[in-house]
């Protein structure tokens, strides 16, 4: 019987010596959390608070439509596709201008990018130029935007004569305009 208790306490010792080591452990790493969330910095913190109101505005929702292959100097005579960036919100913002995939239709098959030109314009200056395939992720241009402010765009896309095969007959191009606005740090 003696036996059986002794067995029984030393049971409940090793219990009652885990017990006080797990409180123990708890105890310290509680109170250094706290010391460490309680520690004073000599970092100033600027916090900018207000909202973001991005919008694009534009006459038209196509970029390029019915298009035969032609050459440079006859796609740089037409109107491109014209577009308003406009910071309606209360923080200035970066942005980023991007080409992005439309929906084809049931029976339309895509066109490579590789045969289509485009050209982004603001305020006449070109700022992008190369083949969609070549703007990595669609990306075309960042920008930047204070509150209030607007910049207005006209993006050419033509379908490129140079780059023109049966490859590419009978396909569609459909691509839209995608906006990323982020708040830009002050």
């Amino acid at each position: 019987m003696k036996n059986e208790d002794s067995k029984s306490m030393t049971g409940e010792m090793k219990f009652l010596i885990i017990l006080l080591v797990l409180v123990a452990t708890i105890l310290v790493g509680s109170s250094l959390a706290w010391f460490k969330v309680t520690g004073q910095s000599n970092n100033n913190i600027a916090l900018d608070a207000g909202n973001l109101d991005v919008t694009v505005d534009t006459t038209s929702d196509k970029i390029l439509e019915n298009a035969t292959p032609v050459t440079r100097t006859d796609a740089l005579k037409e109107d491109g596709f014209k577009f308003t960036v406009n910071n309606k919100g209360t923080l200035p913002i970066n942005y980023s201008v991007n080409l992005v995939d439309g929906g084809l239709a049931s029976g339309e098959t895509k066109l490579d990018d590789k045969y289509v030109r485009c050209i982004l314009y603001k305020a006449g200056n070109a700022l992008a130029d190369d083949y969609v395939s070549n703007f990595a992720k669609g990306k075309l241009f960042d920008d930047t935007l204070d509150s209030g402010a607007k910049n207005d765009y006209e993006l050419k896309c033509y379908l490129d004569n140079d780059k023109y095969d049966a490859n590419a007959k009978g396909k569609t191009f459909k691509k839209v305009i995608s906006i990323k606005a982020v708040q830009r740090d002050s």
